[in-house]
């Protein structure tokens, strides 16, 4: 039996409520493997852009909304900041 038999054997005696959990770990891995530079299945001359690059302005938020985001995570931070008495 190969490995990827035996995976599949394991995988299938979880309960289905485990599903999402692994694939969430296998995009992990996923992940994992495209930052070590071991993916083989990358195209040549392809370079990976960083996170940052990668999801800039994906909220796509108006300027108002964008304010009240950073507000939000401003005061989120001051309250760890703040002295408890």
């Amino acid at each position: 039996m190969s490995e990827t038999e035996l995976l599949l054997k394991e995988i299938e005696g979880l309960p289905a409520s485990y599903i999402g959990e692994i694939r969430d770990f296998v995009g992990y891995l996923k992940h994992k493997t495209s930052l070590s530079g071991k993916d083989t299945d990358k195209r040549p001359g392809l370079v990976e852009k960083k996170l940052s690059e990668r999801f800039v302005g994906a909220l796509r938020l108006s300027d108002d909304a964008y304010a009240a985001f950073q507000n939000s995570l401003q005061e989120g931070r001051n309250e760890w900041t703040q002295d408890s008495y």
